[in-house]
């Protein structure tokens, strides 16, 4: 996963589409595209994760994280239910 992640690029209609779109679906993706979509949403969502406490939250949490992926479990539905909570 990169050390640093910079979404200010993203126009308010490409984070909406993210939040709203992508990260309701589940589509075919690595387990590292899944970390990494997780943490994009825990920056970009109402939560306001900063990037490092993103990381951070990716890394204590991967197991948890890998058993929601092998279960098929939405990007949204994770970082909703888990990044509420133990963020």
């Amino acid at each position: 996963m990169k050390k640093y992640i910079d979404y200010s690029d993203m126009t308010k209609e490409e984070i909406e589409h993210f939040l709203l779109v992508e990260c309701e679906e589940q589509p075919e993706m690595s387990f590292d595209e899944y970390r990494e979509a997780i943490a994009k949403y825990l920056i970009l969502c109402s939560y306001h994760y900063s990037p490092e406490s993103a990381i951070e939250f990716i890394e204590r949490f991967e197991t948890l994280i890998r058993r929601e992926y092998d279960k098929n479990e939405t990007v949204g539905e994770v970082a909703i239910s888990y990044g509420y909570c133990c963020g």
